[in-house]
């Protein structure tokens, strides 16, 4: 995943947070909620049929548009219910 590749990229190259453990703490903890972030909207978009192979190809930005056309489609295309 792209994200976890920049995040251990970013966190080498910061030098100050490793002399710092309540900043790199606070980093980690920043880092994990992103990541799990990511991790939800990709079940959402797997669970609304787009495949996980695609989503970890798209930009943090796109995922995200992604992800709100969808929810605005089934705002307006609600499912018939059989019942």
């Amino acid at each position: 995943m792209l994200f976890v590749q920049n995040f251990f990229v970013l966190l080498n190259s910061t030098h100050i947070l490793r002399e710092t453990p309540e900043k790199f703490e606070e980093f980690v903890n920043m880092a994990l909620s992103m990541y799990n972030s990511t991790l939800e909207e990709q079940i959402f978009l797997q669970d609304n049929g787009v495949s996980f192979s695609y989503t970890d190809t798209l930009d943090s930005q796109s995922r995200k548009d992604l992800v709100n056309s969808i929810i605005q489609w089934r705002e307006d295309h609600p499912r018939l219910s059989l019942f």
